[in-house]
Formats: C-alpha cells, structure tokens, sequence
C-alpha cells in the first residue's frame, strides 16, 4: 500500500469515526430532548398556565443543538461522499 494510499484510509477512517461520533451525540441530544419534552408536558398538565417556562427553554435548546448535529453530520457524510468519489475515479482510471 503506497504511502498516498495509506493517507486516504487514514482520512476515510477519520471521517467514519467522526460521522459515528456526531450520531452518538445526535442520539443522546435526541434522548435528552425526549426526556424535556416529557417534563415539560408532565408540567403543563399538572400545573397548567402556572407552569415556569423553563421547560420550554430547554425543549427549544436541545432543538437548537440537533439541529445543528444535523448539519454536522450531513458536512461529514459530503465529505466522505467526496473521498468515495476521488477513489472510484482513480479506480477507473488505472
């Protein structure tokens, strides 16, 4: 394996650990926001317009900070998309 060779699994690997990376995040922001949303509907209903809006607050923040996991992860996969594509075409070109 050429030394050119080595660096682009090197690099692929890279982005795969840190695509799995982002999706244990997103999956755990996801958990996170599951559980605040639970709250949240379990205080509205049992203190109905007592409830303190700092439930909603970390509803909207949780969703603030998938949202931007999502565009994390979908910059990573481009970026892999891209390695993939520069392989197959010196694949064919060989």
């Amino acid at each position: 394996m050429s030394l050119d060779h080595r660096q682009v699994a090197e690099e692929i690997a890279a982005a795969r650990h840190s695509i799995d990376t982002t999706l244990m995040m997103l999956r755990g922001k996801m958990n996170e926001l599951k559980t605040n949303l639970e709250n949240t509907v379990n205080e509205l209903e049992s203190t109905g317009a007592l409830s303190s809006a700092a439930g909603l607050g970390s509803v909207q923040e949780a969703g603030f900070q998938i949202d931007r996991l999502v565009h994390r992860l979908e910059i990573q996969r481009q970026h892999l998309e891209q390695a993939l594509a520069h392989i197959r075409i010196v694949q064919t070109t060989r």
